[in-house]
């Protein structure tokens, strides 16, 4: 009876981190850094970046920018604790000026702090983080 009460224990636990990654997200922020391949930061510009993702798409609002708009190709999804322990990636396709950019996303939480970093693949692995 115990281990069939710690068999729905871990299943529930595990389905609840899981349904985290199919629900809608926005995410908000005031300053865009960007990053070079070692992560030190180069530029910081204070703006307003609107992020949603969804379970097909991710679009992005950045300041006076244009929106972007991407189609998601695939994700993962690890969560110890939603949005507080963990992380969530999507490699993604942005249509831009007729052209497809291959772009990783990544939110990650470590200790309570959400990150949110984009590596545009065809732009000499440029770095964006939120």
């Amino acid at each position: 009876m115990k281990l069939i009460i710690l068999s729905f224990l871990v299943s529930a636990f595990c389905n609840t981190i899981n349904a985290q990654c199919d629900k809608n997200l926005v995410i908000q922020s005031s300053k865009t850094e960007y990053l070079d391949e070692k992560d030190e930061v180069k530029k910081v510009v204070e703006e307003k970046t609107i992020i949603e993702i969804t379970k097909t798409s991710i679009s992005i609002s950045a300041g006076d920018n244009p929106i972007m708009n991407g189609n998601i190709v695939s994700s993962a999804c690890e969560w110890k604790i939603p949005f507080k322990e963990g992380k969530s990636q999507y490699k993604t396709t942005f249509d831009e000026e007729g052209e497809s950019k291959n772009v990783t996303i990544t939110i990650e939480a470590k200790e309570g702090k959400v990150y949110f970093l984009a590596v545009l693949h065809d732009i000499k692995e440029k770095r964006i983080r939120v």
